[in-house]
């Protein structure tokens, strides 16, 4: 599903399994969940997913494949199938025979260059690169900074010198990759390259970039978002990999929280603290009872357990609250606090009573 800013259209290239080096053996135990890992993908906003020879073979639907290039050896694999875009490497590229590049130029060529050396391709002895292959795109890969001035004028460049998309693929190594994705979408991308929980590859992620556009850029996305939470877990179960419980977007404990100031906070004004609601992406927001608990987050508690809360010395009652989580190392559970509750009433017609 394609996105647009400023009425242009922009494309999303998803790869997850070519970063994931283990993915080959999980492909082949679970076709089925790999299929449904990305349908959801593209349900969620990718647009293509990039696999090269030792994944393609695992995925049924190759009308949304980008293949990439390692060598040569590669020249059976585009022979018996019709990949829309091929991604070939600049240094690469000239060293292959003609017969393996008029197989390629069948496809689409993504020119893959690296940020650093963005320079080389315009150099006229280059020039014999572009004569010689279909090229489509130039992506610009392991870009590691925000650009101050603006990724503008370097795109224009390109577009204007060999009449091509332009592609980004940001480097996390600075923790700058999304913001570096969604810089280059603004100033004139036509696609940027992702991952899913990309954080872990040293790439943009996928869930960060999406959320991003929708909630910094206003840019209409998808409406599946929600989905995002489903998507988690058939990650973890896929790649056999935890996604952090603090990562943003799909970590689990993201709309978590405790603390008295943060409990007010979402009790008056969520937005003092969350920067959209947790039902855009599936998730549900949950406040704890722990230690670090005020009188504000055990109010709230009471309520919710259709307590009356006038009944209990407050004081006692917390005091009891942080004994327990202190002595069972965590927030405490619902039964737990009302058996604190009911213990710490001082009429004795409530000591009796049963707790459900």
């Amino acid at each position: 599903m394609s996105i647009k800013i400023k009425n242009k259209e922009k494309l999303i290239i998803d790869k997850t399994l070519l970063e994931d080096k283990g993915s080959e053996l999980n492909l082949k135990k679970d076709r089925a969940g790999m299929e449904n890992f990305l349908a959801l993908l593209n349900k969620i906003g990718v647009d293509f997913f990039e696999v090269d020879r030792d994944n393609f073979n695992y995925i049924y639907n190759s009308k949304k494949l980008i293949y990439r290039v390692k060598d040569q050896k590669d020249a059976a694999v585009i022979n018996d199938y019709n990949f829309g875009y091929i991604i070939v490497d600049f240094d690469k590229a000239k060293d292959f025979d003609n017969y393996f590049i008029n197989l390629m130029n069948r496809s689409k060529i993504i020119l893959e260059v690296d940020g650093k050396e963005i320079d080389e391709i315009f150099r006229t002895d280059s020039y014999e690169i572009f004569n010689n292959f279909n090229v489509a795109c130039i992506r610009i890969n392991n870009v590691e900074r925000c650009n101050l001035n603006g990724w503008g004028e370097i795109i224009r460049r390109i577009k204007n010198t060999f009449c091509s998309l332009v592609d980004f693929c940001a480097s996390n190594k600075y923790f700058m990759a999304t913001a570096i994705s969604m810089e280059a979408l603004n100033d004139g991308a036509d696609f940027i390259t992702v991952a899913f929980n990309g954080e872990r590859y040293g790439i943009s992620s996928f869930e960060e970039v999406i959320l991003a556009l929708k909630v910094m850029k206003k840019v209409k996305v998808t409406e599946k978002l929600d989905l995002l939470n489903d998507l988690s877990k058939i990650y973890e179960k896929l790649f056999r990999k935890a996604i952090s419980p603090m990562k943003p977007i799909i970590g689990e404990d993201i709309f978590k929280y405790e603390s008295g100031i943060h409990v007010d906070g979402i009790e008056k004004n969520p937005l003092t603290y969350e920067p959209y609601e947790p039902s855009i992406i599936g998730a549900d927001r949950q406040m704890f009872i722990g230690k670090h608990s005020g009188r504000k987050a055990v109010e709230i508690k009471l309520r919710e357990l259709n307590i009356e809360t006038m009944l209990c010395n407050m004081d006692k009652f917390l005091s009891r609250i942080r004994e327990k989580s202190i002595q069972v190392h965590r927030n405490i559970s619902d039964k737990e606090f009302k058996e604190i509750y009911y213990n710490c009433i001082e009429s004795r017609d409530y000591h009796g009573s049963k707790i459900s």
